[in-house]
């Protein structure tokens, strides 16, 4: 039990820190992995037949952990400062647009 928790406090200090290649944190953590939590609630919200987004402020934690990852990672980039540099264009606008979700 302790290596599993180790292996998870190890996983979250890499994620926070930025220690995962950008691509990674990006596409997989960020796209892939965002969108399916974002379709998730969206779909719960019709099933259960809520107010439009309700569930969507349970994902703000999520993002909010996944913005700082990755901006770090982008910050620690050993790559064209292009790719860094977009990267971090783009979280800003996600942060422009949660702030938006806020006050629908």
């Amino acid at each position: 039990m302790k290596k599993i928790a180790h292996f998870i406090s190890f996983s979250f200090s890499l994620f926070w820190n930025g220690k995962i290649s950008l691509g990674w944190m990006y596409w997989f953590w960020g796209v892939v992995v965002g969108n399916l939590l974002s379709y998730g609630t969206h779909f719960l919200t019709l099933k259960l037949q809520l107010e439009p987004f309700s569930l969507h402020y349970y994902l703000l934690p999520y993002y909010m952990f996944w913005m700082v990852g990755t901006w770090r990672s982008a910050h620690n980039y050993k790559g064209p400062n292009f790719w860094a540099n977009l990267v971090q264009l783009l979280i800003i606008v996600s942060i422009l647009g949660l702030v938006s979700l806020l006050f629908i």
